[in-house]
């Protein structure tokens, strides 16, 4: 499929990050099921402790009983802990700032 508006969009968020392409997606929650379905059953990600409510529940209801991922939520305000939680199958770390609802 395509939009021109959102080609355009597309193409002026790559030129002004100095990319070859940039992707566009209808709302943030399409964002993060977009990403996470790049990943394989067994896979990690590692996300804030503090994310919105709907990526949590997306993460523990969706993600890990459908797909067997498994998520691990540590503090991003402490790099040791971030550090210690990284597995050989983490895949993705996933940070939102500033976070929902505590905007750490």
């Amino acid at each position: 499929m395509g939009n021109p508006t959102r080609e355009a969009l597309e193409t002026c968020l790559a030129s002004l990050e100095n990319g070859k392409y940039a992707l566009m997606t209808s709302s943030g929650m399409s964002a993060v099921m977009l990403i996470t379905h790049l990943l394989d059953a067994g896979d990690h990600i590692i996300a804030g402790d503090d994310l919105y409510g709907g990526t949590v529940t997306y993460f523990n209801k969706i993600v890990s009983k459908t797909y067997g991922i498994e998520t691990t939520y540590v503090d991003m305000s402490d790099p040791d802990l971030l550090r210690e939680s990284i597995q050989d199958n983490t895949k993705i770390v996933f940070i939102e700032t500033p976070t929902n609802p505590l905007l750490k």
